[in-house]
């Protein structure tokens, strides 16, 4: 993750630097100069002063659930994969040196704790039922690459179902059913396309060379679609959290 700044997001949401590092004082977030980089965190408390300084005090605040609050829902409500969906948003929590909530760390840690009594890790999602002819990631996702590239909700149905042969109820079903999967925002199911195309190329490779090792495999894609050595990165939070030693900053 490239960092920010405080000059180059004044820059990017057109404010003058003085006038952002004013307000980020004001949110208390500690910045003495616009050359000082800014994280996601700083970013996250600067909206949610301005969201609470702008808010009626007549209207109800409104509080969205986290990613980590939504995967703890989703083992509440039993979904497919839950459990190893509150394993990624750990992993992903651990390598931005993001805050990791009280209840969720809870729950993390009784998943841990039954992978090692259990000897396996949790499933992933459950296969696609029967009945829906195997595509419904497959209608998903082209959905939404319709969706993303400037169509309507109109045209994106229209062709989706041209070939699919699906009436537009059942192609909504499944695209609801598939969004965890592809991604809730642009952003999101950028990220997904971007790390199937890597996956898909490093199979087409591994196939090829006849490669066998998973582990290479899966540590090569991270590599490569990041510029990061994840493994590494976490032997040296384990490393710090051992000797007591303040996180190092994560790019």
């Amino acid at each position: 993750m490239t960092s920010q700044t405080v000059s180059q997001f004044a820059a990017e949401i057109n404010m003058p630097a003085d006038l952002l590092l004013t307000q980020l004082r004001s949110a208390g977030v500690e910045k003495s100069s616009a050359s000082e980089p800014l994280s996601k965190e700083d970013k996250d408390r600067l909206l949610t002063y301005l969201r609470a300084l702008h808010r009626d005090p007549s209207e109800p605040e409104i509080k969205l659930p986290s990613q980590q609050q939504k995967a703890l829902q989703a083992i509440a409500d039993d979904e497919n994969g839950a459990e190893w969906r509150v394993l990624e948003e750990l992993t992903w929590a651990t390598l931005s040196n993001a805050t990791i909530e009280h209840d969720f760390q809870t729950a993390a840690n009784a998943i841990v704790a039954k992978i090692f009594l259990l000897g396996r890790l949790p499933k992933k999602r459950k296969g696609r039922p029967k009945g829906e002819g195997g595509d419904g990631w497959d209608i998903s996702s082209l959905y939404y690459f319709f969706k993303d590239g400037g169509d309507s909700y109109e045209q994106a149905v229209a062709k989706v179902a041209q070939k699919f042969c699906k009436d537009e109820r059942h192609i909504m079903r499944l695209v609801k059913e598939n969004k965890y999967f592809i991604g809730d925002t642009l952003e999101e199911r950028t990220r997904t396309r971007k790390w199937w195309a890597m996956c898909a190329e490093y199979q087409r490779e591994s196939k090829a060379e006849g490669r066998t090792n998973s582990l290479d495999h899966v540590r090569k894609i991270l590599a490569v679609a990041q510029e990061r050595d994840f493994i590494a990165e976490l032997e040296d939070i384990i490393r710090r959290a051992i000797s007591n030693e303040p996180p190092a900053d994560i790019k």
